[in-house]
């Protein structure tokens, strides 16, 4: 019934705004001001839990610092008032069981069920207004971050990244040592279970959870929403998609 209510929260851009500040509340990590979509904002760079959501806007915020982006709030909320204050949205998309599991270690969730249904979801409304909406995979995001910046400059309107000039990997490891300080800071414990990047710790109870996640009824629908939406999806393979964009 709490997690059915906290689902029912997230997808109500009425009552999603106090949702956010009670969580502020509760966790003081949590910043109003980037988690509210709102007419002013640039940019909204959101997906499900554990889609490389961290790791693409800190490399952002890296190159366009000014941008105002509404991130991490992993909320069909937030793409109902991204639709409705017209503000350019690219959602990240991983593997539900990649996505599910990493979720369920790094926050110790028991309930699979509410995982699972929090995933399609949020995606199903993705679908319903797929052509508002510019789609990333996991995969795009991490083996070719230039797509992503590149992306960012198109939909925000901004000069883009001079990439001939920028050694990526360097950016990219910068990124990743963020990630890391910011998790020390925050964690208590178990750190690995947070830190937003691959870890041989969680590898190993990524394992034994995803027998049990396939196990999921609601499991393949959650895998037919990731096939449909991937094909939709802006990257190095799907030709189609680029030529679009480019013209």
């Amino acid at each position: 019934m709490r997690q059915e209510l906290r689902l029912r929260l997230k997808n109500n851009p009425v009552v999603y705004p106090a949702y956010v500040i009670a969580s502020q509340l509760r966790d003081p990590g949590v910043t109003v001001s980037t988690r509210i979509c709102a007419p002013w904002k640039d940019l909204v760079l959101d997906g499900y839990q554990r889609s490389a959501n961290s790791f693409s806007y800190n490399l952002v915020h890296r190159f366009f610092p000014d941008l105002r982006i509404v991130h991490h709030t992993h909320s069909v909320a937030t793409l109902k008032a991204a639709l409705l204050f017209k503000i350019p949205s690219i959602i990240l998309i991983r593997d539900p069981i990649d996505a599910i599991v990493s979720d369920l270690i790094m926050y110790q969730r028991p309930d699979v069920g509410y995982s699972v249904e929090s995933y399609i979801v949020y995606y199903e409304f993705v679908k319903q207004h797929i052509e508002q909406f510019e789609l990333l995979t996991f995969d795009a995001v991490t083996h070719h971050p230039a797509i992503l910046l590149e992306r960012v400059a198109a939909l925000a309107g901004v000069p883009p990244v001079d990439l001939s000039v920028i050694d990526m990997q360097q950016e990219v490891e910068a990124v990743f040592d963020t990630l890391k300080k910011h998790t020390q800071d925050v964690a208590k414990g178990e750190t690995f279970r947070r830190i937003p990047i691959p870890d041989e710790h969680r590898t190993e109870m990524k394992e034994s959870l995803k027998k049990t996640l396939s196990e999921s009824p609601r499991m393949p629908a959650a895998a037919d929403l990731y096939r449909r939406l991937s094909a939709r999806t802006v990257s190095p393979s799907n030709e189609k998609v680029l030529e679009t964009l480019h013209g």
